[in-house]
């Protein structure tokens, strides 16, 4: 437990509490002891729990992003249209360019 707790909760985090949480995570670091200080409703061990599902989602929706980004690169990427993959494959194989 902290030295600041006046009332532990359970359950959801408010707005202010995970606030609280960005600000004491931006100062102090990892340090949960010194972050449960600038959350006096939580507990350290709630403030490490809540922590590990912060950097999932975070790590998902970079994840999510960097596909997202890869996608328009390639939907639009010159070396993925046909013509090109068929004048590459024409190089090594000139049956692929004759008609009917």
């Amino acid at each position: 437990k902290n030295c600041n707790t006046s009332e532990n909760v359970s359950g959801r985090w408010t707005a202010e509490e995970h606030e609280a949480f960005l600000a004491g995570l931006k100062i102090y670091g990892r340090e949960w002891k010194k972050v449960a200080n600038c959350i006096p409703t939580r507990t350290s061990a709630q403030i490490r729990s809540h922590a590990q599902k912060y950097f999932a989602k975070l790590s998902k929706e970079n994840l999510r992003q960097k596909m997202l980004v890869g996608e328009d690169r390639c939907s639009s990427c010159p070396s993925t249209s046909a013509a090109t993959y068929a004048a590459a494959s024409s190089d090594t194989n000139p049956s692929l360019l004759k008609s009917g």
